[in-house]
């Protein structure tokens, strides 16, 4: 079981070499016992949870990715809720479909003038990035992109 790659630390080479060597039966109850202690130093069991639907692999990768700060998911209501944006910014603004044609796309009920100020709100943001990256390239390579679209 690979639990750190491309790791720089002995320790996380030693915790490697110690999961690697357990027989499957041993490597159960050793996660059997994680998952407990887990379970006991958190303070609810969404954490327990995470492990068990991620694995230990992808839970390790989490872990180190976020390394102790606080973290806040999307609600489920939320995270649709962007999902049928995507969808709908990508028929509108990508294959620039009408909202009729696009509303035929949808297997439900959309309004067009509700996902029309999200798209809206979602060009201004994408402009305000495009802006940002753009003052971040000092002047000189600005020069070289401005002769480029000419």
């Amino acid at each position: 079981m690979n639990i750190y790659k491309n790791t720089t630390s002995i320790f996380d080479d030693q915790i490697e070499e110690v999961f690697s060597k357990k027989k499957d039966n041993e490597m159960s109850l050793i996660l059997k016992t994680l998952s407990m202690i887990l379970y006991q130093s958190s303070n609810n069991t969404d954490i327990v949870e995470l492990y068990r639907l991620m694995g230990m692999e992808n839970f390790v990768k989490v872990i180190s990715l976020f390394d102790g700060r606080t973290v806040k998911l999307p609600s489920a209501d939320e995270f649709k809720e962007d999902l049928i944006l995507s969808l709908i910014y990508y028929y509108r603004e990508i294959k620039q479909l009408s909202w009729e044609q696009v509303k035929e796309k949808l297997p439900f009920e959309i309004s067009g003038i509700r996902y029309g100020i999200k798209i809206k709100n979602l060009n201004n943001y994408i402009r305000q990035k495009m802006e940002e990256l753009m003052n971040s390239i000092d002047k000189e390579e600005r020069g070289k992109i401005w002769k480029m679209k000419q």
